[in-house]
């Protein structure tokens, strides 16, 4: 696949209307904004399943029960995100899609410090629910910025291709969290963990579960403060009529 990239953008960069417009990069503000998409995708993709792992191994708790201890992190990041929007049409998008990944940082690094075996089921709803407030305050103005950096006609490929690469950063979010935890447990504990053991049983270790989950926190929480830099560096608020008009005429309207 890494080799056939080349060829890929030498073909997209030939067609009126790719699948994927490369030209939309050309924009320092889409560029930035993108890129934060997709770092954020890396920093935590692998969020739920990490937390599922813990609590099914862990805690011994059933499915549904620790699905519902996840819930908070979608309620905040709902809640929030509605909020973001309306303050970005007033104040700007860049500060706020920064910060908003400083704070979803600020969760993944209190997972990182504070989980352990007999961690309170309040510290792990308190730390979701701090990230699902900064997911919910990136994810909005952070759309906004891509929504009004392109023409009407050309919404629809931007939105994807936002779509595309926060998808594959939680691809990659997955593999690496997959690689960190397998490095630290046998191939028996691994499948125990799929079908919802408890630790102590079928050779999963605690300790070793917990330190893997620690670095896999601490790692994300790196990422997302790489994410909030990316985001704050795509510039001040540019003149949107002026850089439409520019992308308009770029796709031959």
């Amino acid at each position: 696949a890494a080799i056939l990239i080349p060829l890929f953008v030498y073909i997209e960069s030939k067609f009126k209307y790719p699948m994927l417009d490369l030209r939309l990069f050309k924009s320092r503000v889409l560029l930035f904004a993108y890129s934060a998409d997709l770092i954020n995708g890396i920093a935590r993709g692998a969020l739920m399943f990490l937390l599922i792992f813990y609590l099914l191994g862990i805690k011994n708790m059933s499915p549904f029960m620790a699905s519902i201890y996840l819930i908070p992190f979608a309620a905040t990041m709902m809640i929030m995100a509605p909020i973001s929007g309306r303050l970005a049409d007033k104040h700007g998008s860049r500060f706020l899609s920064s910060i908003g990944l400083v704070i979803s940082g600020v969760g993944l690094l209190g997972y990182a410090i504070f989980i352990r075996a007999d961690m309170s089921l309040v510290e792990i709803v308190l730390w979701g629910a701090i990230m699902g407030f900064g997911s919910g305050m990136f994810n909005s103005p952070n759309i906004s910025t891509i929504m009004g950096m392109v023409p009407p006609e050309r919404r629809g490929i931007a939105g994807g291709t936002r779509t595309m690469l926060m998808n594959a950063g939680s691809v990659i979010s997955i593999a690496m969290a997959f690689a960190i935890l397998s490095s630290g447990l046998t191939p028996q504990a691994m499948d125990a963990l799929f079908i919802g053991a408890q630790v102590g049983g079928k050779g999963i270790f605690v300790n070793t579960f917990i330190s893997d989950l620690r670095f896999a926190f601490f790692l994300s929480f790196i990422i997302s403060i790489a994410a909030a830099i990316i985001s704050y560096m795509r510039g001040p608020t540019p003149i949107w009529r002026e850089d439409v008009k520019k992308l308009a005429k770029e796709s031959g309207k």
